[in-house]
C-alpha cells in the first residue's frame, strides 16, 4: 500500500468526532504542520498530493522558543485558535506521527467538564523509588490546574509506567493531600512541585516538615518564631536539635537545598561531637 494512503487510514481511524467526550488529555499540532501534512496524504481527497513534511515542529504554539527545557519556563500562547494555529490529536494519533517524523515539543492538555484547558501549568515531577533519590527530576509535563490530586497521581503514574497503588503523591509542601482536592485550590507556584514516592519510603524534608505528623501537640509554639539564623549561644544538644527543627519549619527548602541542606546539618552534628559548636 502507497505509505501516504496508509498514514492517512491510520490517523483517521484514530480521529474520531466526538473527541472531547471520549479523551481525557488531547494533543495539539501545529496548524502549519498539519496543512502540509494533509495535502502529502490527500486528507480531504485532493487530486494533486504535495511533498512529504519535515519533522513536527509545535514551537509557534509557545510563548517562547521551545528549549531542550521544555515546559520548564514556557507555556502556551493565550491567543491560539483552533484550525487556524493547531488542531487536537488524539493520544493514539499524536504517537503515531511522531513515530513517522519526530518532533517536537509534545504539547498535551487535560480535557475538562468537555472542553480542553489550554492553560495549563508546568509540573517538575520526582519519582523516588529510594531513600535520597530527589536530586534530579525525573520529567517535566504540563497539567491542568482544574483536575483533582487524585487525576493528576493516577495520570503521572500511568506516564512514568508506575503501580499506582504503591505510590504516595506529595504536591509542593503538601504531604499526601486530599485526593478530591483541585489542584488550584492547593497550590499557585509556577511550576509545581511533585513527588511520587514508594509508600515504604519517608517524604523528603521539606514535605516532612509540613505534614502534621512532624508537629508535636507539646511542642513550644515560640521555636516557630525563632530567628534560626543567628549564632548559636550554647553547646548543648538541645539547643541544637532545637535549633535545626524551627530551621525544618521557617525555611521551605528547594528541591536544589535538599541535598546542601542535609550535609549541613550532618557537618553541624560532627563539630557539636567535637565540641566546635560554642
Amino acid at each position: 500500500m502507497d505509505p501516504a494512503a496508509e498514514e492517512k487510514r491510520q490517523i483517521q481511524e484514530n480521529q474520531p468526532p466526538d473527541l472531547f467526550r471520549r479523551e481525557k488529555t488531547l494533543f495539539l499540532v501545529s496548524a502549519v504542520w498539519w496543512k502540509a501534512w494533509t495535502a502529502y496524504v490527500c486528507y480531504d481527497d485532493q487530486d494533486s498530493p504535495s511533498p512529504r513534511p519535515g519533522p513536527i515542529d509545535n514551537s509557534s504554539l509557545l510563548t517562547q522558543p521551545w528549549t531542550s527545557l521544555g515546559w520548564l519556563s514556557n507555556a502556551l500562547r493565550s491567543d491560539l485558535r483552533e484550525h487556524l494555529d493547531f488542531e487536537y490529536l488524539t493520544h493514539v494519533s499524536w504517537r503515531k506521527l511522531w513515530h513517522w517524523y519526530q518532533g517536537a515539543p509534545a504539547v498535551e492538555v487535560f480535557v475538562v467538564n468537555g472542553e480542553p484547558d489550554l492553560s495549563p501549568a508546568p509540573m517538575r515531577v520526582w519519582a523516588i523509588e529510594m531513600q535520597g533519590d530527589y536530586e534530579k527530576p525525573r520529567e517535566t509535563v504540563v497539567v491542568s490546574r482544574q483536575v483533582t490530586v487524585g487525576q493528576v497521581h493516577k495520570y503521572l503514574c500511568d506516564r512514568l509506567s508506575l503501580a499506582y497503588y504503591k505510590y504516595t503523591f506529595h504536591l509542593d509542601s503538601l504531604a499526601d493531600p486530599n485526593k478530591q482536592a483541585l489542584l488550584c485550590d492547593l497550590s499557585t507556584s509556577t511550576p509545581m512541585h511533585v513527588y511520587i514516592l514508594l509508600k515504604s519510603l519517608p517524604p523528603p524534608l521539606p514535605l516532612a516538615c509540613n505534614s502534621p505528623s512532624s508537629h508535636s501537640d507539646t511542642q513550644d509554639d515560640s521555636d516557630q518564631d525563632m530567628d534560626v539564623f543567628r549564632p548559636i549561644q550554647r553547646s548543648d544538644r538541645k539547643e541544637v536539635a532545637t535549633r535545626i527543627a524551627a530551621a525544618k519549619r521557617a525555611v521551605r527548602l528547594t528541591v536544589q537545598d535538599i541535598a546542601v541542606t542535609e550535609k549541613a546539618l550532618r557537618a553541624l552534628w560532627q563539630l557539636r561531637e567535637k565540641g566546635d559548636v560554642r
